[in-house]
């Protein structure tokens, strides 16, 4: 990167979100849960772009060796086939406690970008026009005299 720091290495999460909300960071990588979360209760100015890496994924920790965790994957297990996760992760994780205006302006175009598309297709229009005139000239050139030419022989004839 020729000695340009293009990231910024930040020590706790709750830097990430004040520091994209302030316009010094423009993106960051999290694991999906979390954002998730964050962005549909607590930062409503953010939202996620893009596909998730692995949506299905979510860690509980435990100690090591622990003597109940066996027991603990049966349980797991047992839960996620009952639907009962799946809930869980609806209800915390994608359940949206923002109001839908914020939402509905994270996703929206605005008028004033479409304004410059139209703005553009209407510059590139017109210079195609005269670009296309330009060319057919002196077949429009030779076109016009021909009928001028015409207009003035019918009034020539009719006024004899």
């Amino acid at each position: 990167s020729s000695g340009s720091r293009n990231y910024y290495p930040l020590k706790e999460q709750n830097e990430i979100y004040t520091n994209l909300i302030e316009n010094r960071i423009d993106a960051s990588i999290m694991d999906t849960g979390i954002l998730q979360y964050v962005t549909n209760t607590l930062y409503c100015d953010l939202t996620l772009v893009g596909a998730t890496f692995n949506p299905n994924v979510y860690a509980i920790v435990i100690p090591k060796q622990w003597l109940y965790t066996r027991t603990m994957d049966v349980q797991i297990l047992a839960l996620k086939e009952a639907g009962f996760l799946n809930d869980l992760i609806t209800k915390w994780f994608q359940g949206q406690t923002c109001s839908d205006s914020s939402s509905d302006s994270s996703t929206a175009i605005s008028i004033s970008s479409l304004a410059g598309l139209f703005l553009t297709f209407l510059v590139i229009t017109a210079l195609a026009l005269l670009l296309f005139l330009w060319t057919k000239r002196f077949t429009i050139k030779d076109y016009l005299r021909r009928t001028e030419f015409k207009k003035k022989l019918q009034r020539y004839f009719k006024s004899k």
